[in-house]
């Protein structure tokens, strides 16, 4: 993959929010017969936008392009928490995981489970909007800790005697 130097910071947005609006006609459609497939595809584009989005704000020496990297990242990572709690993919996993999968497909599905339990999918309400609310303040630290180590030019100047 190439990746475009100059791009414009709006061409993230468009990325996420087109994303998320696919994400969100994902979960109105899936079902028990395209679970897996649909599971699979969208792993591998929500890890490469995230990849692609971020990478930005690593890089680039274009303050905008930065933040916009910086911020959409964080709206992702919120939005795919949101996703990877979703009581309705989590039963469907369920479902067909009781069923007689074998190999990388058993593996896929139960890897997916445990990703699902792991944010707290099955959690109580009351104790899942407390995890979700923790878990969306680490999303907020880590971006504001990137940022920090992003945009700081601090350097300490040693000589070779210091270093010995």
């Amino acid at each position: 993959m190439n990746i475009k130097w100059n791009i414009k910071p709006q061409k993230i947005k468009r990325l996420v929010n087109e994303f998320i609006k696919k994400s969100d006609k994902i979960i109105k459609i899936i079902d028990e017969h395209n679970i897996k497939d649909i599971m699979q595809d969208y792993i591998l584009e929500s890890t490469n936008l995230v990849c692609y989005i971020s990478f930005f704000q690593y890089i680039s020496t274009n303050n905008k392009l930065r933040e916009y990297s910086s911020n959409y990242e964080k709206k992702l990572s919120k939005y795919l928490l949101n996703f990877f709690m979703n009581i309705k993919i989590y039963n469907l996993l369920n479902k067909i995981n009781n069923k007689k999968l074998k190999g990388e497909d058993k593996k896929f599905v139960n890897d997916l489970l445990k990703l699902y339990e792991k944010n707290g999918t099955d959690l109580e309400k009351n104790n899942k909007n407390k995890y979700l609310k923790k878990k969306k303040e680490i999303i907020n630290l880590e971006s504001k800790f990137t940022n920090n180590l992003n945009n700081n030019n601090d350097f300490i100047r040693l000589s070779s005697d210091d270093l010995e």
